[in-house]
């Protein structure tokens, strides 16, 4: 690889590295203050209530708790996985590439995310009361390592789809201004 195409992936990385870091300016100041969006873990308590009774575990659920018997699950704001979702919108967001073609993809991506989580919350109340397994386990296993390793999968995907691509703008202005300029020498 020449000197100047090694510089130009080099730019091309930092740039993405720096418009990352600008989106995740909001993802930490929401959690030093606690900010929670109330109706999306009642929504999500109410989808896997629903799911478990299709799959004949008797629940009930209210606000955004889940009751099994005398077993109550709380669905919290870290479990609606609103940090998976943000942190795949940040990456996507911040790759080197026209907006049309992030949208496409984020349109996909972000609903399968949400759905994922869902079947997060589920699998591991359902293996929980129906299979008896440790609770901590399924818990921090599912969330920690699927989830991670879901979103990095597709946003690998999303990547290599559009290997040829990157860096087809310049990532803080090229937004806005479209295709770099090819310098005549």
């Amino acid at each position: 690889m020449g000197g100047g195409r090694k510089n130009k992936t080099l730019m091309i990385f930092f740039e993405f590295l720096i418009l990352l870091n600008i989106f995740l300016i909001p993802f930490y100041l929401s959690i030093k203050f606690d900010v929670q969006i109330h109706q999306l873990k009642v929504l999500e308590a109410h989808i896997v209530y629903y799911l478990l009774n299709l799959t004949k575990v008797e629940s009930s659920v209210r606000d955004n708790f889940i009751y099994i018997g005398d077993v109550i699950f709380e669905v919290s704001w870290d479990s609606t996985g609103w940090k998976s979702l943000y942190l795949f919108l940040s990456l996507v967001i911040s790759t080197p590439l026209f907006f049309r073609k992030k949208l496409k993809f984020l349109v996909l991506g972000l609903p399968l995310i949400f759905f994922l989580n869902i079947l997060r919350i589920f699998a591991t109340i359902y293996f929980f009361i129906v299979l008896g397994m440790q609770y901590e386990f399924l818990h921090q296993f599912l969330w920690r390592y699927f989830m991670s390793i879901s979103i990095l999968i597709m946003w690998f995907l999303f990547l290599y789809k559009h290997r040829y691509n990157i860096g087809e703008t310049n990532i803080i202005i090229g937004c806005l201004y479209g295709r770099r300029r090819k310098h005549k020498d």
